[in-house]
């Protein structure tokens, strides 16, 4: 999906912010999930960190609150008012960013690996 500079700007506030969240949450990550719904029923976040061979999933809730409302300026920013997104961040700082505008379901977070289901 492509976005405007906009919507740009504020998906790297998200992930800045998810890094910054990282860093202090799980200080030896490899690996970040941060995924984010909006639907009727509102909006919805989950995190994950990827150690070495372990997945902690990651619930703060100060952090969250942040990363919940940067996220929604995000969907704001693209004009929607429902759909998934999902960050997924190297500690060598890549950075992909998936959007699904349709499916609410789309990348949960694996109660049993923490790793979004479907990557």
């Amino acid at each position: 999906m492509n976005i405007g500079p906009e919507a740009n700007d504020r998906a790297m506030v998200v992930a800045s912010s998810f890094v910054r969240f990282l860093a202090q949450a799980c200080p030896a990550w490899d690996l970040g999930f941060f995924r984010f719904a909006l639907s009727e029923a509102g909006p919805a976040a989950s995190a994950s960190c990827v150690t070495g061979t372990e997945v902690a999933v990651l619930d703060h809730p100060g952090a969250f609150e942040v990363l919940v409302e940067r996220s929604k300026a995000l969907f704001d920013a693209i004009g929607r008012t429902r759909g998934v997104v999902l960050f997924v961040l190297g500690a060598s700082g890549n950075c992909e960013i998936r959007f699904d505008l349709e499916d609410l379901e789309r990348w949960k977070l694996d109660a049993g690996t923490g790793v979004p289901r479907g990557l």
